[in-house]
């Protein structure tokens, strides 16, 4: 039996509903949920945060500077102002112009580190091949990473003396 797609809906593709993945995430904040975070710059570049606890699956969530802040600062346990946050206003990660800045989570995992926090990496004999797995625990929850194993990353994660 052939199965025959004939296409009957469209292939536009529907703007992202950031504002929906906020209040999801409003919601889980004011629950003060445990959640787990990770970084990346979705497919059309947006900085985004992947946002999971134990009773709400994984989901996608834009970020600006002050999405950003809130989150960390909810995780670290502070109380923070949900209504200072635009959910349409978000950012697309730039590289610089040779190609040489780090990918998104790279970034903010370096960023995090001269912050102050220090990540839990799992021994590089256990990581898979090609990748530096983190995890950096909080108050409320904790930020994983899955990062390129690069001699770069490799150089700063053993001059910051955590390899």
């Amino acid at each position: 039996m052939a199965i025959k797609l004939d296409g009957g809906g469209s292939t536009s593709q529907k703007a992202y509903e950031n504002g929906e993945a906020f209040k999801v995430l409003s919601s889980m904040i004011v629950k003060k949920d445990r959640l787990t975070i990770s970084f990346f710059a979705d497919n059309e570049g947006y900085s985004s945060i992947g946002v999971e606890s134990s009773k709400t699956a994984w989901f996608k969530y834009r970020i600006d500077n002050n999405s950003f802040n809130a989150v960390i600062g909810y995780l670290r346990g502070k109380e923070i102002d949900l209504s200072k946050i635009n959910p349409n206003q978000t950012e697309i990660y730039q590289t610089d112009a040779d190609g040489l800045e780090d990918d998104f989570s790279t970034y903010v995992f370096k960023q995090l580190i001269e912050a102050g926090y220090i990540p839990q990496l799992v021994p590089l004999f256990r990581s898979v091949y090609g990748y530096i797995n983190a995890v950096i625990p909080m108050f409320r929850g904790k930020i994983i990473f899955r990062l390129n194993r690069t001699e770069d990353l490799t150089d700063y994660l053993s001059d910051k003396g955590l390899i």
